[in-house]
């Protein structure tokens, strides 16, 4: 069985891979997830004093969930790639992230 792993450039380093991947119990899907994980306020707000709500950062992240999935699919239809919107809900706000990995990489 051969192995597949996708990496955001911007998010990647030899160091941080093989550390997540011994932390994650070798779980492939796992370290992707967290290693390209991107908020979604980071991508849009960055130097601007824009304050959205988490309910318009969260649909500004299914579009991109969708945009992203269509690509990805697109791109390499014999993978299973997994694209997610992930909600931090806590009391501490933090902006929707969304991420990405191929699906039974290990």
């Amino acid at each position: 069985m051969s192995t597949a792993a996708f990496f955001l450039a911007d998010g990647y380093s030899s160091d941080s891979f093989q550390s997540w991947f011994e932390r994650s119990n070798h779980d492939l899907y796992a370290v992707q997830s967290l290693l390209n994980h991107r908020h979604i306020s980071d991508m849009f707000l960055q130097g601007s004093d824009a304050k959205p709500s988490r309910i318009q950062l969260e649909y500004i992240g299914q579009l991109l969930v969708e945009m992203w999935s269509s690509k990805l699919h697109r791109e390499f239809p014999n993978l299973q790639i997994h694209v997610e919107l992930l909600n931090f809900d806590s009391d501490d706000w933090v902006s929707p992230a969304i991420t990405f990995g191929v699906v039974n990489s290990y």
